[in-house]
């Protein structure tokens, strides 16, 4: 009798009333068969990313004493090969990418130029407070161990307390300065998500409507990719495209859902399924066609404030990606720029708390 074995593991009483420990487990079963999670928001930013954000600093300081220099992505990329041995485009390219989805750079046609870089506020502070921790990257999980305990109302994993003490931040048992600054960033900002070739093979390997648990997860990979694994899981956790539990349980969010039914016929050899350039691009069509009735390309590319070449670079890949056909989204399409706007609606004012 399913009542008796409730009653024996504490579930129910004998009204079949649920008991707390009944409570904590009726919200077990939601998450894994039932509900989708609530977004814990986090942040993820490499050591990489940091060092690429001081080179588009100190090229726009060389650019007060000779204009014919700024940071473009030559010039980023000239100056990071130079701090960076093992640097690579593909990686310089993800890391600009990156700091651009979570709007810690932007990106714009320099007059006649080339389309070019800057920090934005948000950049600036995450780049000062990352030199006061000798450019100590910081992980998705670090950041949950705050965000999870205002926004889920549960305790963080243990790992994700290490993490974010390993990175300043938490300390003493409360979050840092440091730590309430990554929490209101990932609760704030309006994200535009990267999702490369391997990040999108890890959200189509999760299942659409229910959890799943790491090991589960990593089963379906090489040993030698676990680290590649978990690497991509934290980037899609601070992207807002899946979310977690204490414990190792995945989950696709509701905007994930979105992005994994809209890169399902991307071709595996893209290197970048997603990047804040294709869904500016996106987003830019969509708009102009709803103001204009039509789709006018001259207003779509000042919208997205690329250059022509950046600009036709961008199009060429989002129709082989099958985002757009002729002259209009395709439904992959459309579901991308839905992601978008649902990650809008999961935009959360932190209240500031000084510990």
């Amino acid at each position: 009798d399913v009542g008796e074995e409730l009653m024996e593991i504490g579930a129910v009483n004998a009204d079949m009333e649920l008991l707390p420990a009944g409570v904590h487990f009726k919200k077990a079963a939601e998450l894994l068969f039932v509900s989708p999670l609530t977004i814990n928001p986090s942040i993820d930013v490499a050591g990489d990313d940091l060092v690429v954000m001081e080179v588009i600093e100190d090229l726009w300081k060389e650019h007060e004493s000779n204009p014919e220099i700024y940071p473009s992505y030559k010039e980023i990329r000239r100056e990071v090969e130079k701090r960076r041995e093992v640097a690579t485009t593909w990686k310089i390219s993800y890391s600009l990418y990156l700091l651009e989805s979570f709007r810690l750079i932007d990106s714009e046609r320099l007059g006649e130029k080339d389309l070019v870089y800057r920090l934005t506020e948000w950049g600036e502070k995450v780049l000062q407070d990352r030199r006061q921790h000798a450019l100590k990257p910081v992980f998705a999980t670090g950041v949950m161990a705050i965000t999870t305990t205002r926004m889920e109302n549960l305790s963080p994993d243990d790992a994700w307390v290490g993490a974010a003490a390993d990175q300043g931040l938490v300390g003493n048992g409360y979050p840092t300065k440091s730590g309430r600054l990554f929490a209101e960033l990932a609760s704030g900002i309006e994200r535009l998500p990267l999702i490369s070739a391997f990040e999108g093979k890890v959200l189509k390997t999760l299942p659409l409507w229910r959890g799943m648990f790491e090991r589960k997860l990593l089963s379906f990979f090489p040993e030698e990719e676990r680290e590649l694994v978990l690497t991509a899981v934290r980037k899609l956790l601070a992207q807002g495209l899946i979310d977690a539990l204490p414990g190792g349980l995945y989950s696709v969010t509701e905007a994930g859902k979105k992005f994994k039914q809209g890169i399902a016929g991307v071709p595996d050899e893209i290197k970048f399924h997603v990047t804040p350039h294709i869904l500016r691009l996106l987003l830019a069509v969509a708009e102009v066609t709803e103001k204009e009735g039509k789709l006018d390309w001259k207003k779509v590319e000042r919208a997205t404030k690329f250059d022509p070449d950046v600009f036709n670079e961008v199009l060429t890949q989002a129709s082989y990606s099958h985002f757009i056909r002729g002259e209009k989204l395709t439904t992959a399409g459309e579901l991308l720029v839905e992601g978008v706007e649902i990650l809008k609606e999961h935009q959360t004012l932190w209240e500031e708390i000084e510990i």
